[in-house]
């Protein structure tokens, strides 16, 4: 793969990331409503470091950072 295929995996996985992260509170909340613990946590994470759609960019970003160097070293 070229260098030009792989800066346009990269943007895909990091929109998608960005367009998950910053849909998934609800969904996430749901399945841990059981789960105390997880479900504080959950809401933490959620109210300090998700609370923007800026915030959930730069998180994105991140995992995708960690997820195309992972594939890239598979290589």
């Amino acid at each position: 793969m070229d260098d030009r295929e792989l800066v346009k995996e990269f943007v895909k996985k990091w929109a998608r990331y960005a367009t998950v992260l910053s849909g998934i509170e609800f969904s996430v909340l749901n399945d841990l409503v059981e789960e105390t613990a997880a479900h504080t946590q959950a809401k933490m994470i959620f109210a300090t470091m998700l609370t923007a759609e800026s915030d959930c960019r730069e998180v994105a970003l991140r995992l995708a950072l960690a997820d195309f160097q992972a594939t890239v070293s598979k290589k």
